[in-house]
């Protein structure tokens, strides 16, 4: 049985019928070699969109560091001479912070020595937890409201909470420990 059809392509296929599967390949050719020739044709289409895709990824990278330059290029901070990387002394404050925090949490592991204790660690840390979150929103809206950055002893505070409702943008290009250290020390 040989019947031909024209697929909107154009091409003229005919249908090959074996005793195992049903294929269609282009005239004048095998099911098998139409096949490789098929899957040579999709691998060639995927490598390219792959490629395709990381000068695509590689371009919006490169626009968002030129991006990123300018916003820092532009950024007036609050707190006179600050910057967005931290510093050794930064880095250090919130190491000694995070782990006296861990020594704390060992200490009051090391306490539980049955269930009721463990009940009891539970709802302390979830006191604890509430209490902080209370807390720190207390403070954060104390400090953006009220003062400014010649205020004795939170001044500095004050300045970088309320520098970053002016250019928000900031919070998000600082490193880590130059964002958080100020919070790590009443820890200490």
């Amino acid at each position: 049985m040989r019947v031909r059809m024209r697929l909107l392509t154009g091409k003229t296929v005919r249908p090959m019928v074996s005793k195992r599967r049903l294929t269609c390949c282009s005239l004048g050719g095998t099911g098998g070699q139409g096949r490789k020739q098929q899957r040579q044709a999709e691998a060639k289409a995927f490598s390219t969109s792959t490629v395709e895709r990381r000068a695509s990824v590689d371009e919006q990278t490169k626009k968002a560091e030129r991006r990123r330059q300018r916003m820092v290029e532009n950024t007036q901070f609050a707190i006179e001479n600050d910057d967005f990387k931290s510093t050794p002394y930064q880095r250090a404050i919130c190491a000694a912070s995070f782990g006296l925090t861990a020594l704390c949490g060992a200490e009051a592991l090391s306490t539980v020595s049955s269930a009721a204790d463990a009940s009891e660690l539970a709802l302390s840390v979830l006191a604890a937890y509430v209490l902080s979150d209370l807390g720190s929103g207390i403070f954060h809206w104390s400090v953006d409201n009220y003062g400014d950055g010649n205020t004795p002893v939170l001044g500095g505070v004050i300045a970088a909470f309320q520098g970053h409702h002016s250019q928000p943008w900031t919070i998000t290009m600082r490193e880590f420990s130059n964002n958080s250290f100020k919070t790590c020390i009443p820890t200490i």
